[in-house]
């Protein structure tokens, strides 16, 4: 597992996008596997509602984009994981542009989603009672770690350096179960506020990040951020600029 410092974050920032600080295995692709998509398409189906114009199989292939393609939703009722309680507190967050896919759905048991701020260690890979789960239809550089395409899972904790992000991802066994891979763990920024949050937990996915060294280049940054109460932290991600997939590299549902 790999640990990414601050000190190198505005280096990073820099180059992010560019793809030449952290190679790819070569069995990593670019772009998301049929299987990472499908897993994709089977999560958001679990998780956003019927109601809502957001298409499964379009997002997460990036068969259909546009300059504008946001979406903010909260989820559906019901539990997430078979034998857990419901999530009190879910939203779901996604973007779809032509160069890059992402979402992120943050689920906690508690309404006020007091817990997923709450730990002070790594929590296990596998943890799914304050989890936030996220994909990337493209390779993405995460807070300095750059990240294969596919479906993780996000843990962030406190410690006595500073807020750190536990970057998990998943895989599909030959036996159709899911497990989690720890990654890596970078740190995340500590965004100084005035007054305090309400004591509900917010999640923010945004096109400007206000909060990350190299947006005033011009370079393609997002921004993830977590606030409740007096804490607000976020981590900075870069995407590949990479085309969207062909029609034929498409997986059928």
């Amino acid at each position: 597992m790999k640990s990414y410092s601050a000190s190198a974050l505005v280096l990073l920032c820099i180059c992010l996008c560019f793809g030449n600080l952290h190679s790819l295995k070569a069995q990593d692709n670019f772009t998301a596997s049929p299987t990472q998509t499908d897993m994709c398409v089977h999560w958001i189906n679990g998780v956003v509602p019927a109601m809502t114009k957001l298409d499964p199989v379009e997002f997460c292939s990036g068969r259909k984009t546009s300059q504008g393609g946001w979406y903010s939703t909260k989820c559906r009722h019901g539990g997430f994981v078979p034998g857990e309680p419901a999530p009190g507190n879910c939203t779901f967050i996604g973007l779809n542009m032509p160069a890059d896919t992402m979402a992120v759905n943050v689920q906690t048991v508690s309404a006020d989603g007091h817990e997923f701020l709450a730990a002070t260690t790594a929590p296990r890979a596998d943890n799914q009672r304050a989890v936030a789960m996220f994909y990337s239809r493209t390779a993405v550089n995460v807070g300095g770690f750059k990240a294969p395409p596919g479906m993780y899972k996000l843990y962030p904790y406190e410690t006595e350096t500073g807020w750190k992000l536990s970057i998990n991802r998943l895989r599909r066994e030959t036996n159709g179960t899911q497990t989690a891979q720890r990654l890596a763990t970078v740190e995340m920024n500590t965004i100084a506020q005035d007054l305090p949050h309400d004591n509900k937990l917010e999640t923010r996915f945004s096109l400007i990040a206000r909060h990350c060294p190299g947006q005033q280049q011009g370079i393609q940054i997002r921004e993830l951020e977590f606030a409740f109460g007096n804490t607000d932290v976020s981590v900075c991600m870069c995407p590949d600029q990479i085309s969207p997939l062909p029609q034929d590299a498409l997986t059928e549902h």
